[in-house]
């Protein structure tokens, strides 16, 4: 483990959990996730930072059905937990006026991050998801599904060589309904096809981890 690791943190994908994980196997200066750079975006920085330090760092990652990440994502601020003003919507949640395309940059978050968080929108889902996907290629070596959590922590220890001994991650995946959050049909639908890009890449990524884990 010799080379540095880096763990790009897509939010609501179980990666706080994850990095404190991390924390555990790498020594300090093997693991990137607490290293300050300009760059950053608090803890979930873009793909491509401009610094080689973190660009040329050994990357993996975990990704979520895009849905449920913006779903989880509206619990975190349902609960008070994120630095995104509830009060803009009101309590409980205004779910319609916190889907009104612009109010939350909620949608293909994961093509944004990895393209520098494009400010032109108009651009088609599948130019978004390719380009995207071509970027991820060339510079994320090892992609783990939260759907699948256990088995891409199972993944990420053999083509890493983590210690057979490691603790394992106290992983919680409470399901959207137990938490209160009333979403209709329609509001699903909203979610959904402002996520159209990050579905390819979703939808990619998964095929190719189930791929390799039959």
């Amino acid at each position: 483990m010799e080379i540095p690791i880096r763990f790009f943190h897509v939010p609501k994908t179980g990666g706080t959990t994850f990095r404190s994980y991390l924390k555990a196997i790498y020594p300090e200066g093997q693991s990137l996730q607490d290293r300050p750079h300009a760059g950053f975006r608090g803890d979930h920085p873009d793909l491509v930072t401009g610094d080689p330090l973190f660009d040329d760092a050994l990357t993996i990652t975990i990704f979520r059905d895009p849905v449920d990440r913006v779903l989880s994502f509206m619990n975190h601020i349902e609960e008070r937990k994120s630095s995104v003003p509830p009060h803009r919507w009101a309590q409980p949640l205004d779910i319609d006026k916190f889907l009104v395309p612009g109010a939350v940059p909620i949608d293909n978050l994961v093509c944004r991050m990895v393209l520098g968080h494009p400010r032109e929108r108009k651009r088609s889902p599948k130019f978004l998801a390719e380009a995207a996907i071509s970027l991820i290629s060339k510079r994320i070596q090892h992609i783990g599904i939260f759907e699948y959590f256990d088995a891409s922590v199972e993944m990420f220890s053999k083509v890493l060589g983590w210690p057979e001994d490691r603790h394992p991650v106290p992983h919680r995946n409470r399901r959207i309904a137990e938490k209160g959050l009333q979403i209709s049909k329609n509001q699903m639908e909203q979610i959904y096809l402002q996520n159209l890009a990050d579905y390819e890449v979703y939808n990619w990524a998964k095929a190719n981890f189930l791929s390799k884990k039959i």
